[in-house]
């Protein structure tokens, strides 16, 4: 729905700017000590099926989710999957 509304690419756009918000504000240089914000690095992940590439700053947004992934929770894979996926575009890092 929203991306008819706004369209893709800005829809796109939209999502990786909230993710950049998040990760700044509340995560970056801080250790997450509550379990809610664990939980928020854990889910907020799956947004990268939204990443066209990996560069510097997206993939540091991925190793503070990726600390957080566990091997026997759902969301792990969709990591694997996306980090796969995004393995050869963008910058190598």
């Amino acid at each position: 729905m929203w991306t008819q509304r706004w369209g893709q690419a800005k829809f796109r756009r939209r999502i990786l700017d909230f993710w950049r918000w998040v990760h700044s504000e509340k995560f970056q240089g801080r250790d997450p000590q509550l379990e809610g914000d664990q939980i928020t690095l854990c889910e907020i992940e799956k947004l990268s099926v939204y990443l066209p590439e990996l560069d510097s700053e997206n993939v540091e947004w991925l190793k503070a989710s990726a600390r957080y992934q566990r091997l026997d929770d759902f969301n792990y894979p969709y990591l694997v999957e996306y980090l796969d996926r995004l393995k050869d575009a963008g910058d190598p890092i």
